[in-house]
C-alpha cells in the first residue's frame, strides 16, 4: 500500500478512459510501457505496485516477479495468457485474473461478416471496373443466400456456439 492506503498498480499497456478512471479512483496507478517493464527500466514502480494490469506485450514471467516482492495480482485485460507465466505466478502466490468474454461477441460479429463476405462473393464490384467488363464480372459475382447452406463448425465453445445460434437463425443446417 502507498501512503494513501490505496493499492499501487501499473498499467503497462493501453486501456480506454473509463477502466482508466476506474482503476484511478481506486488505487495510485502507475503508467509505464510494456518496453520498461520487460527491459528493467521499471524496476521502481514494479518494487512498489501490489498489482499489475497488462494486455498483450508485458512479459510476466519469473525475471519480473522476482523484481516484484509486493506484486498480488496480475489482471490480463484481454482473453489469452501467453505471456504470463501462469505456474510462477501461483508458485509465488500472485493471483491471474483475464476477461475470458471480452473479445467474444467481436469474434462472432467477424466471423459471420466473413462469411456473409465469402457468399455473396463482392469482392471482384468492390473495386474499379472497366464499364465493358461490368456486365461479365456482375453475371459472375450473383451471390447465394445463407438459408438451405450447410456450415461445419468446429469447436462449439464461447464463439463457436454463438455462430451456430446466428447461423441456424439465418436458415443455415449446422454440421
Amino acid at each position: 500500500m502507498n501512503d494513501s492506503n490505496r493499492p499501487t498498480v501499473i498499467v503497462s499497456e493501453p486501456l480506454n478512459k473509463r477502466t482508466l478512471a476506474y482503476l484511478a479512483a481506486h488505487a495510485e496507478v502507475i503508467r509505464v510501457t510494456a518496453e520498461q517493464v520487460n527491459s528493467g527500466q521499471a524496476d521502481d514502480a514494479l518494487a512498489r505496485a501490489e498489482g499489475m494490469c497488462v494486455r498483450t506485450y508485458t512479459l510476466i514471467n519469473e525475471n519480473l516477479l522476482a523484481r516484484s516482492p509486493r506484486l498480488k495480482v496480475v489482471g490480463r485485460a484481454g482473453v489469452a495468457l501467453d505471456n504470463i507465466d501462469v505456474p510462477a505466478c501461483r508458485a509465488r502466490g500472485v493471483e491471474v485474473v483475464h476477461t475470458p468474454e471480452a473479445n467474444t461477441l467481436a469474434v462472432v460479429d467477424y466471423t459471420l461478416a466473413a462469411i456473409l463476405r465469402m457468399n455473396r462473393r463482392y469482392w471482384p464490384m468492390a473495386g474499379h471496373i472497366a464499364p465493358e467488363q461490368f456486365h461479365k464480372t456482375r453475371k459472375q459475382t450473383f451471390g447465394r443466400f445463407l438459408a438451405g447452406t450447410t456450415l461445419g463448425i468446429v469447436g462449439m465453445g464461447r464463439i463457436g456456439s454463438r455462430v451456430g445460434r446466428a447461423a441456424v437463425a439465418m436458415g443455415m443446417t449446422l454440421l
